[in-house]
């Protein structure tokens, strides 16, 4: 079983785990027991090792549990399922990860969210009831005339039922919306509408008005809702001087700003983008700016932005713009997708810079070729070579390194004549893959990065990576420069090195957590499971990269109880659990149950260890129930407030 884990630490982490946890192998005998899943069995776990799952649980054949396993081990695709155990009382939900080697099996108790999930809908209804018009005014009319009105109307306007029934509806709106009112009333509208409301004090405040005939108590009434919108309208005046902000920001930022609506036209440049190019905003407006684009990188150009504006996805392209003085100057033009919070796309927004002096090496480039030509006959693993790809789409090599010998048994004025020689060696399976990285570096003019297998003439697969930078030149021909490097050894070794970590990062990855390692000395992570990209949507690199990258994503009000919280216990030696909120990479707070075991050399903490839970559900619904409670105490306090109708 311990073959499975790096150390005895691993062991340690998955004994954290609040939850049950399992490991079987393709025979059905179980690998792996932690502490809590031997008492959910009612067995010791040492005395579950190697058993299979059958004889052990004889008792489970035929039940919901057994059917989700062997659903899982055949299909081999994870299996959830939530089933109720009347032995003790409790709900579980189960999760099945089956891979090559067996199954993982994760059993979490969800009694109390099942509690939880059933008290939250008993306050739903009750809220449902008792708050059918807390909120907003609420009218029943008859013939124009107020017959009921409910308790927010009372709050909201200041007249009590007997004051508001018997009188005319548009006595609640103001002077110079009531004809519309009126209007509105007679002939049934049904839309919602804006007027300006009137208080029984003499103030005003605008609002949203909704009318509908119904059948009430044996009489055709009109039923109106009025909502008070000066929030909303507040809303609006911070949006609009939101956007006044981030113009005058775009309008000093030092780089060129433009937004594109939803027909993919541009509707707003920035200043430093017009001062860029001499033009007015009229004239880069739609297409417009399109005319400074340099001839030879139009098509291209407009290409890439259609091509990424009809999948919704980010770009990045260079191309030469014109300047204000008339001269090409290269730029890098990167592009985003726009999304409101209910992700509607709204248009692109996107920047460009000057990267004129950046280009300037790039193009310096082939003149160090020549350099490198002496340099690569003295490589034997290594070729270096010149492909030109013409305006009629045939392939030629200009020039490639003597090496090309030693990697293909081809000698390099073969390969020159006949560039075929050198691509039939490419193994079948990669052919197409090779072909297509071309056609894509050919059209976009970006890099090409491949790593792909061939065959030598003794019929031996070996690994090669290419390298390679096109260029277009003046008469309309592509020239690649670039580099090809027998890779076979360092491929034979990531393979060795694959084989070696997959059953614990297999195992790791299937705990429904985020386990993981931190350095005391320097408190930066030094291991996170990719759970962390599911959960969070953090790559684990950044996590091992950043040193302040847990402290920094933690939400401001948890961040400094959380991490003193955590610091305190590690001088102390402890092992701690604690709760907090961390902003994920889309925006969301996800609430974390973080337990901590604390490594100690020589009396010293030297390591943590542990593992993050996602409870964001579990606190969604207690804060859920929360809000029912406070509303309901607040109904209760308003029962005296009144209800009243008018028919419009």
């Amino acid at each position: 079983m311990e073959s499975n884990f790096q150390s005895s630490s691993e062991l340690n982490i998955l004994e954290l785990i609040p939850h049950a946890f399992a490991s079987l192998d393709s025979n059905g005998c179980y690998t792996y027991v932690n502490k809590r899943a031997g008492e959910l069995f009612q067995r010791k776990p040492e005395d579950l090792i190697g058993k299979n799952i059958r004889a052990a649980f004889p008792e489970s054949m035929g039940q919901p549990f057994h059917a989700a396993y062997n659903r899982a081990i055949k299909e081999q695709q994870s299996v959830y399922t939530e089933e109720y155990n009347p032995i003790n009382d409790r709900w579980f939900k189960n999760h099945f990860y089956p891979s090559a080697a067996g199954i993982s099996i994760f059993i979490e108790d969800v009694t109390e969210r099942k509690k939880t999930e059933d008290e939250l809908e008993v306050s739903r209804e009750k809220y449902r009831v008792l708050s059918e018009a807390a909120f907003e005014a609420i009218f029943i009319s008859e013939n124009g005339i107020c017959i009921e009105q409910n308790l927010a109307a009372e709050k909201i306007f200041g007249y009590t039922s007997e004051e508001a029934v018997g009188k005319n509806g548009i006595e609640w709106i103001a002077a110079e919306d009531r004809e519309m009112v009126r209007k509105n009333m007679l002939e049934g509208y049904e839309e919602p509408y804006e007027a300006t409301a009137l208080r029984k004090d003499g103030t005003t405040f605008p609002g949203m008005i909704h009318g509908k005939m119904m059948h009430y108590q044996g009489r055709n009434v009109r039923v109106t809702s009025l909502r008070d919108i000066s929030k909303s309208r507040q809303t609006g005046e911070a949006l609009r001087e939101s956007e006044g902000h981030f113009r005058n920001m775009a309008d000093t930022a030092p780089v060129l700003i433009w937004m594109s609506d939803t027909d993919a036209l541009c509707n707003y440049f920035n200043k430093p983008w017009l001062n860029f190019t001499g033009r007015t905003l009229e004239q880069e407006l739609g297409n417009g700016w399109a005319e400074g684009v340099h001839p030879d990188d139009y098509q291209r150009c407009l290409d890439i932005y259609l091509g990424a504006f009809r999948e919704r996805r980010t770009f990045e392209m260079e191309y030469r713009l014109r300047h204000n003085d008339g001269t090409y100057h290269w730029v890098l033009n990167s592009g985003v997708p726009r999304f409101t919070p209910d992700g509607i796309f709204t248009g692109y927004i996107g920047s460009c810079m000057d990267i004129t002096d950046r280009k300037k090496p790039e193009m310096q480039f082939q003149e160090k070729t020549i350099q490198l030509e002496m340099l690569s006959n003295n490589l034997p693993e290594a070729l270096i070579y010149q492909l030109e790809n013409e305006p009629d789409g045939k392939k030629k090599f200009t020039y490639i390194s003597k090496s090309i010998e030693h990697l293909t048994g081809k000698s390099s004025s073969e390969a020159m004549q006949n560039p075929s020689l050198f691509y039939s060696q490419v193994h079948e399976d990669d052919q197409q893959r090779l072909k297509d990285a071309e056609r894509a570096s050919y059209q976009n003019l970006s890099a090409l990065d491949i790593e792909i297998r061939r065959r030598n003439l003794s019929g031996e697969t070996r690994w090669s990576y290419i390298r390679s930078i096109p260029y277009k030149m003046a008469d309309g021909r592509i020239i690649w420069n670039g580099i090809h490097l027998d890779i076979t050894d360092r491929k034979k070794a990531e393979e060795l090195l694959h084989m070696a970590e997959g059953n614990y990062s297999s195992l790791i990855n299937t705990v429904d957590g985020i386990v993981w390692e931190v350095d005391v000395k320097t408190f930066q992570f030094t291991y996170v499971s990719k759970q962390t990209e599911r959960l969070l949507g953090y790559p684990v690199e950044q996590w091992i990269n950043e040193p302040d990258f847990w402290s920094a994503h933690i939400l401001e009000e948890d961040r400094f109880r959380a991490v003193s919280y955590c610091e305190k216990s590690t001088k102390e030696k402890k092992a701690h659990d604690f709760e907090y909120r961390m902003i994920a990479a889309d925006g969301r707070i996800v609430w974390l149950h973080d337990i901590v075991t604390v490594m100690v050399e020589n009396d010293e903490p030297v390591k943590l260890r542990g593992i993050m839970v996602d409870i964001t559900e579990r606190k969604k619904a207690e804060e859920e129930i929360q809000k029912s409670n406070e509303r309901f105490e607040l109904i209760g306090k308003a029962t005296n407030d009144a209800v009243w109708e008018w028919n419009l």
